[in-house]
């Protein structure tokens, strides 16, 4: 872990997206965004969750299902940490940092959420993904899927 400037540990069904693009095409959505938050001392943040309601199952789940849950769930969060400041990790979240100084933020939904494909019940419409990801994430999947001859 001492290579990765940040770790997250995440399900399988779950997806951290930043809720404001960056206009660049080159650079990395999530990287640019963690690299706004994590200031100084920040050692972890925690993110809260969005379920997202599985209505199509199959092919690109993301940008298929747009319903989710209303609210957001604040206790089961997950954190993104930098591991060289972090002692302690828990999964959902951070017990104990190597210094003092070392701080844990709670992040604003406004600048990144982790959302969850799990059937958790919702009714409201979030097309984030499809809308601000979705042509950048259909082109690697094609590529991905022709790499694999599938």
């Amino acid at each position: 872990m001492g290579v990765s400037r940040f770790v997250v540990f995440q399900d399988l069904d779950e997806f951290l997206i930043p809720q404001k693009p960056n206009s660049s095409e080159e650079a990395a959505p999530l990287l640019a965004t963690l690299n706004a938050l994590f200031v100084k001392d920040v050692a972890a943040i925690r993110v809260p969750a969005q379920y997202m309601r599985i209505t199509e199952p199959g092919g690109l789940k993301t940008l298929r299902n747009t319903i989710r849950r209303h609210t957001l769930e604040f206790k089961l969060t997950k954190c993104v940490v930098r591991p060289e400041m972090v002692f302690e990790q828990g999964i959902h979240h951070t017990s104990r940092v190597i210094q003092d100084q070392y701080e844990v933020l709670d992040i604003d939904k406004s600048s990144l959420l982790l959302y969850h494909f799990k059937n958790m019940g919702g009714s409201e419409i979030d097309d984030t993904i499809p809308i601000n990801y979705g042509d950048r994430l259909r082109q690697r999947y094609d590529e991905v899927l022709k790499k694999v001859h599938l």
